[in-house]
């Protein structure tokens, strides 16, 4: 890799998770002057672009991928678009303009693609052999986190992995895996949340009872291990500790509520966090409820710890599948009848009370004229209703717990349609 000096960064896809990482790219450069120059991102969201520029401190276009790299000629491209477009992004923008260096005698840059799927070989099959490229997936939180990284041909490729450790020193340690390794992994540490979810519930039976929640939780723990040795990866017992900890801590001291919020930022729509939310919510809250209303003492203690333990082993699995097809995306055929358009304002309404959200008489009956005629005509204009008769966050709170109550009954797919025809 060239001297700092000299070293250009392309970012296609400049969202959130590549402004959270800045301190990375930033550091590589070593002074912030080099950032405005050797620095250009691309987005396709219009919204607050101008301000993303000041922000950032470098140039952020609106589209133009093409233009942006035979402009810039990187040697280290920051991949980071949707899962569901990186590969046909791969073929319209990285594959052209790699056969362009070729034909120009540019050096071919590295590419760190930041989607969990595809994978590398997915990649490999569609760049040239000598462009390296690796899929390195930031699990990054308030109390720190790590990075799984994967390339195609596994210790060979010693300059890319040297380079990605280096990149990512000022945030996180780096765990190389197989490319099955990522989305097992990932899969199983979307467990660390959903801990906290069990915590809530429980405490909402039982209060804070250590006696209760302690088992559970040690149970949960159990089962994300279980799952990632039956799979074949580093278990990493002290890191699953670790993580659960700092989700089952805002549990306690923040209560149901700071747990929503939790969820809220932990979830993409159409991603790993909101389909084992889902899944969670569909199967493991009901099982739960039952034992702590039907048991008492040291049966309900042992209960708790082999129902946690199996629920987060069969979640893991489900977490971990969705993270290897985060590429295809999702799509539900069912019709979108007035029972699926009722169903969705029941969701709304039944969200406001444990919310604690109080909903004008006037909203209710708006709510009930909508007529949409896809669930994302309708998902619109009941939003735009919630956000004109209520507060910013009620409304993005409200929308939210709808969303994933519909989900629950209707499956992720079909939730997901709610936001994207």
């Amino acid at each position: 890799m060239k001297p700092s000096e000299e070293l250009r960064i392309a970012i296609i896809g400049m969202g959130r998770l590549m402004e959270t990482i800045r301190p990375c790219y930033a550091s590589l450069l070593e002074t912030p002057e080099r950032l405005s120059e050797q620095v250009i991102a691309t987005t396709i969201d219009e919204r607050g672009l101008r301000e993303k520029n000041a922000r950032l401190g470098f140039t952020v276009l609106l589209g133009q991928n093409d233009e942006m790299l035979r402009r810039l000629m990187p040697d280290l491209i920051l991949f980071a678009p949707p899962p569901h477009d990186a590969l046909s992004l791969t073929e319209s923008v990285l594959a052209p303009y790699a056969a362009y260096c070729l034909q120009s005698g540019i050096p071919l840059p590295t590419v760190f693609a930041f989607p969990p799927s595809p994978g590398p070989e997915q990649y490999a099959a569609r760049l040239p052999e000598t462009m390296q490229t690796a899929v390195v997936v930031p699990c990054l939180g308030a109390d720190g986190g790590f990075v799984l990284a994967s390339v195609p041909h596994g210790e060979c490729e010693s300059g890319i992995r040297s380079l990605i450790e280096r990149f990512f020193r000022p945030m996180a340690s780096v765990i190389f895996l197989e490319p099955s390794g990522i989305p097992a992994y990932l899969g199983s540490a979307c467990m660390y949340p959903i801990a906290g979810n069990l915590c809530s519930d429980i405490s909402r039976f039982c209060g804070w009872d250590e006696s209760i929640i302690g088992p559970a939780l040690e149970g949960w723990k159990k089962g994300i291990a279980d799952f990632r040795s039956a799979v074949g990866i580093d278990v990493g017992e002290e890191e699953i500790r670790q993580q659960t900890e700092n989700y089952t801590r805002t549990a306690k001291t923040g209560g149901e509520s700071a747990v929503i919020r939790m969820n809220i930022a932990d979830c993409t729509p159409g991603g790993i966090a909101e389909c084992v939310l889902m899944s969670y919510n569909a199967g493991t809250r009901s099982k739960l409820f039952s034992f702590l209303t039907e048991l008492r003492g040291e049966p309900l203690a042992a209960a708790l710890f082999r129902l946690a333990r199996n629920e987060s082993n069969r979640l893991s699995a489900i977490a971990s599948e969705r993270a290897a097809a985060l590429h295809l995306p999702l799509s539900d055929e069912a019709a979108f009848t007035d029972d699926r358009k009722q169903a969705f304002r029941d969701c709304l309404l039944q969200a406001a009370a444990p919310a604690g959200v109080d909903l004008p008489h006037e909203l209710k009956d708006d709510l009930a004229a909508i007529d949409g005629q896809t669930p994302n005509t309708f998902y619109r204009a009941c939003s735009e209703r919630l956000f004109r008769q209520l507060s910013f966050a009620d409304a993005d709170l409200l929308l939210w717990l709808a969303r994933i109550g519909y989900g629950v009954r209707f499956g992720q797919n079909a939730a997901f349609r709610l936001l994207h025809e």
